[in-house]
């Protein structure tokens, strides 16, 4: 073979290698990298949220805290909240709305709370109310549909003299 032929033959197995190796490794690291970036991103997010999550969690411990040292006759009723809120901390549920006030004798306190959320969970949130330190008595359970889910609206009372 002659020297041109040659170079010419060699020149088109480099054109063509590069064709086929070069440019789809190019654009496969070109993928890696902008998913590399886009996982980078959500890891950063997930981490400025699990901060606030977290955050939020030691206010709430330290609020049951100070309220557990309390006691119920410092303050019966932000005690009795703030039980009631850390007994809602521990199921998965949303949109909660709690509304304390002193009630009557022989009652202490009556309780109102609304929440969104599964049905497993929302018949949780029933039960942890009543047990302690919240020692609630359910008066009035309802259980409905909503635009945003299932939601539970639900009146306890809690009897006077419990600790």
């Amino acid at each position: 073979m002659k020297a041109p032929a040659l170079m010419a033959l060699l020149l088109a197995a480099a054109g063509l290698l590069h064709v086929a190796v070069t440019l789809p490794a190019r654009s496969a690291a070109q993928a890696a990298w902008s998913e590399h970036r886009t996982l980078w991103a959500q890891q950063k997010a997930t981490r400025q949220q699990l901060a606030g999550t977290e955050r939020r969690e030691m206010r709430l411990r330290k609020a049951v805290a100070l309220a557990s040292t309390a006691g119920p006759a410092g303050g019966q009723l932000a005690w009795l909240r703030v039980a009631v809120l850390d007994s809602l901390s521990q199921v998965p549920v949303s949109g909660v709305k709690l509304e304390v006030r002193a009630a009557a004798s022989p009652l202490s306190a009556s309780v109102h709370v609304t929440a969104q959320g599964a049905w497993d969970n929302l018949l949780r949130l029933a039960a942890r109310v009543t047990d302690p330190p919240a020692a609630l008595v359910l008066d009035h359970v309802r259980l409905s549909s909503g635009s945003s889910g299932l939601q539970i609206d639900l009146d306890a009372v809690r009897l006077a003299g419990r600790s």
